[in-house]
Formats: C-alpha cells, structure tokens, sequence
C-alpha cells in the first residue's frame, strides 16, 4: 500500500481535509488557495462505531496547494481494537458529490454507514449517514 501525506483531499468543488481532535472537515473550494469549511466528519467510537456528520459554521482556511491531491477514491482513516472492531473510513467522488462510508465489523457484526455530501447551487447539502445492509441502497 502507497501512503501519502497530503493536507487535503480534492474530490472535485469539494474537499476532504484533517480537523480537529481526529475529525474530518469538508471544504468547497475558492479561488486561490483558500477553501471554506462546511461540515465535520467524526466517528464514534463508543459501542459499535457511528458515523457522523455536522454542519459547522463557515469558516475561511488557507491550503498549501503543493499538499493537496485531487483523487477518485482514499481511505482517510482506520482502525482496530480488542473487541475486536476493525473499520475502514472513505471517501469517494459520485458525481458532483462526496460519498463518505464507514464499514467494518465490531465483535464481528458488519456494519456500513453511508453519507454524501453534494453542491447544489453553491449550497451543500448533507444526505445522511444512513446504517446500511445493501451497498447499493
């Protein structure tokens, strides 16, 4: 497996970028080498890991534009434990939009949550995290 040190994840006008205390931001991207916040990714992992997903007030970052990868599909996160709980986290471009899915197993009962968040008329618009047993619904 190739791991790579970006800043920032570019899945067309919207990105994906590291926040604060292990979360994930969403960013729409501006001129320049600026992007402003949208929405906070985090995983809860009490019990059974939760996605979840936030609306948060916007805010103006800066972006090394030499640290920021524009890509189809990564995996931002991951992880295991003792009970024994294993996820993956990505993040993937599905047309205008990012479909964010968190699946893994925990005291290996499967789990998938599945979110997208799209721009719509330069407004983003948060779908989910809906608990899945289909990958196709």
């Amino acid at each position: 497996m190739i791991q790579l040190a970006v800043e920032c994840l570019r899945f067309g006008a919207l990105g994906v970028r590291s926040g604060p205390h292990g979360a994930f931001e969403i960013v729409q991207f501006a001129a320049g080498d600026t992007a402003t916040t949208t929405a906070l990714i985090e995983i809860e992992r009490s019990g059974h890991p939760t996605l979840k997903i936030s609306r948060v007030d916007r805010e103006e970052r800066a972006l090394n534009p030499w640290s920021t990868a524009s890509v189809e599909k990564a995996v931002i996160d991951h992880g295991r434990d003792e009970n024994p709980t294993d996820f993956k986290l990505t993040a993937a471009r599905k047309g205008d939009a990012v479909e964010i899915v968190l699946a893994g197993h925990c005291g290996y009962r499967l789990f998938w949550w599945r979110a997208e968040v799209e721009l719509v008329n330069d407004e983003v618009i948060v779908r989910g995290p809906f608990l899945s047993n289909d990958p196709d619904s």
